[in-house]
């Protein structure tokens, strides 16, 4: 019975891996705050600052749109005591290339921009990789499924 246990949570969670949002931060935790600036760009920032820590927002690409996983990046910064967040990176890969100890790595995810254009190229090329281009046999398709990644550094406002 404990064996069949495990094997249910084992599987609950890494359902909820690949079907639910998440967000991890590491960092500094303050007093919670009620409102949160959100910056995609360091030179619009006026405010002197320091960096609290780093945050991840991870989820299926085809259930949460980027302004989904902004709104749960906000609420976790705002737990966190953040007065504002500095988008590092979006991304979006397939699933079979994501490792969670990627996450907070510097050499992963560097693309800033806030355009997806390249990640619908990806997805594109991955397409007619995978499912053949028309006009020609497809031996065989392989079905994938792509997760959107956001990193963002949370930020104190120094007074």
């Amino acid at each position: 019975m404990n064996f069949s246990i495990r094997t249910f949570f084992s599987a609950a969670a890494l359902f909820c891996l690949n079907a639910c949002m998440q967000v991890d931060y590491k960092g500094e935790i303050f007093q919670e705050t009620d409102k949160v600036d959100v910056f995609k760009d360091k030179s619009k920032i006026t405010a002197p600052y320091k960096i609290m820590g780093s945050a991840t927002a991870s989820g299926p690409y085809e259930k949460y749109p980027k302004e989904d996983m902004i709104k749960e990046l906000k609420a976790k910064a705002m737990a966190s005591g953040a007065d504002a967040i500095l988008i590092t990176s979006y991304e979006v890969l397939p699933d079979d290339q994501v490792r969670g100890d990627q996450f907070y790595s510097d050499t992963v995810g560097k693309r800033t921009n806030d355009d997806s254009s390249d990640d619908l190229a990806r997805i594109g090329q991955d397409f007619d990789k995978n499912y053949g281009q028309y006009g020609k046999a497809d031996n065989s398709p392989e079905i994938r499924t792509y997760r959107r990644i956001i990193k963002a550094d949370f930020l104190k406002y120094c007074n």
